[in-house]
């Protein structure tokens, strides 16, 4: 299905309104999009879940929207906003709560057991784990807020996976 393009606009306005640091949340979406697109083509990550490629990409945009309510354990501030939101044409209520799981999953343990997955087809659970992990490591990838990782590539070597990170330097 072809996403539409203007909910998606609509959605990234309303993220860059809250977002202290908005041009942070689209660096972190084109590495997050980067990652996601090379693990398809490379045979790791399954394609199959709809639009699963704009969900990541909106659950990157919107990834810290929560700072503009706390500094603390904003990934669940920025899950919470994002229910609240009534789903954009051409998105559903399933879309937007997806979005919500990547967003509040991209920080800190990662709880299988909480209602919100489990009630999850197995197919939808494995796509909000990678994502989520996909979405944490994108995010990882510009924790100075400099924007030094400018590409990441990748790569299936057979017995590992290979992620080339062009301009990363270790501290």
């Amino acid at each position: 299905a072809q996403p539409n393009l203007g909910a998606l606009a609509r959605m990234e306005t309303w993220a860059k309104a809250l977002d202290p640091q908005p041009r942070h949340a689209r660096h972190v979406a084109a590495l997050a999009i980067e990652l996601y697109d090379g693990l398809c083509a490379s045979g790791f990550l399954s394609p199959a879940f709809r639009d699963g490629r704009e969900t990541l990409r909106t659950a990157a945009l919107m990834h810290e929207i929560g700072r503009s309510k706390t500094s603390k354990k904003y990934h669940k501030a920025s899950s919470g906003l994002i229910r609240k939101l009534k789903a954009p044409l051409g998105w559903s209520a399933d879309d937007l709560a997806t979005t919500a799981l990547l967003v509040r999953h991209h920080r800190g343990r990662f709880p299988l057991g909480v209602p919100a997955l489990r009630c999850l087809s197995p197919e939808q659970r494995d796509f909000v784990i990678a994502c989520a992990g996909i979405l944490r490591l994108a995010d990882a990838m510009d924790c100075g807020r400099e924007e030094k990782v400018h590409k990441l590539t990748v790569h299936n070597r057979g017995t590992y996976l290979e992620i080339a990170a062009w301009g990363y330097q270790s501290a």
